[in-house]
C-alpha cells in the first residue's frame, strides 16, 4: 500500500524543476521527452511561420490546434497552459484576419479595415514574444 502511494506521490511531483538552472527534468521518461520535443517541434515552426510569413496559414493554424491538443492529453499543465495560451492569441489572428482583412469577406479600405489590421498585427507581435524554446528546455535535456 505504501509503495503505491509513493509512486502516486512520484508521478504529482515528476515535473518538479527550478526554473534558471539549465538543468533538465530527471523523472521525465524517454517517452514522455520525445512526446515534448514533438510538441515543441510544432509550436516552434508555427511561430517560425508567423514570423517570416506575417499571417497565420491554415496550416500554421493547424500546428497550433495540435500542439495544444496534444498538450491537453499527454504534457504538464505548465505546456498545456503555454500552448493555450499560444491558441488563444492565433487563434484570434486568424479569424481577425481571414474575417476582416484578406479575402473576399476582407473589409473596405477605410477606418475599420486600419483598426482590424492594427488589432491583427498586435497579436502576430505578442505571438513573435513567445520563446518555446526556454519553455520547452527543462523537459528535453537530460
Amino acid at each position: 500500500m505504501f509503495f503505491g502511494q509513493f509512486k502516486d506521490f512520484l508521478r504529482k511531483i515528476k515535473h518538479f524543476h527550478v526554473f534558471g538552472t539549465g538543468l533538465g527534468i530527471e523523472n521525465v521518461s524517454n517517452e514522455e521527452r520525445e512526446a515534448y520535443k514533438k510538441n515543441y517541434a510544432l509550436i516552434s515552426e508555427a511561430i517560425g511561420n508567423i514570423f517570416t510569413e506575417g499571417k497565420i496559414s491554415q496550416e500554421t493554424h493547424q500546428k497550433i490546434w495540435k500542439a495544444r491538443d496534444q498538450a491537453r492529453l499527454e504534457l504538464c499543465d505548465e505546456i498545456k497552459n503555454y500552448t493555450e495560451e499560444i491558441f488563444l492569441i492565433s487563434h484570434e489572428a486568424f479569424s481577425l484576419y481571414y474575417s476582416f482583412i484578406a479575402g473576399e469577406h476582407g473589409l473596405p479600405k477605410g477606418p475599420e479595415r486600419t483598426e482590424r489590421v492594427n488589432q491583427f498585427y498586435e497579436l502576430i507581435k505578442r505571438l513573435n514574444k513567445f520563446e518555446p524554446h526556454k519553455k520547452y528546455r527543462p523537459y528535453i535535456q537530460y
